[in-house]
C-alpha cells in the first residue's frame, strides 16, 4: 500500500464501517505492533510466524465473520 499502513487503512475503514470486522494477518509479531493494531481498531491479530496452520486461521476469519453483519 504505497503511502499508508495497514494501522492507517485500519483507522479509515473503520471510522466509515465501524461494524465491520477486520482482521489483520501481519509478518510483525512484536507485542507493541500487536497491541497498536488492536488500538486501530482491529478486531483480531493474527501472526503469519504462528504454529498456526492454514486451517487455524481460516477458521478463526470464519469465526470473526459471523460475529458481525455482513456489508
Amino acid at each position: 500500500m504505497p503511502g499508508e499502513n495497514g494501522l492507517d487503512v485500519t483507522k479509515k475503514i473503520k471510522r466509515i464501517y465501524n461494524d465491520i470486522v477486520i482482521v489483520i494477518l501481519s509478518t510483525t509479531d512484536l507485542p507493541e505492533y500487536r497491541s497498536q493494531a488492536l488500538l486501530s481498531g482491529a478486531d483480531y491479530f493474527l501472526a503469519k510466524g504462528d504454529d498456526s496452520c492454514m486451517e487455524d486461521i481460516l477458521a478463526r476469519v470464519e469465526g470473526a465473520m459471523a460475529e458481525k453483519p455482513r456489508h
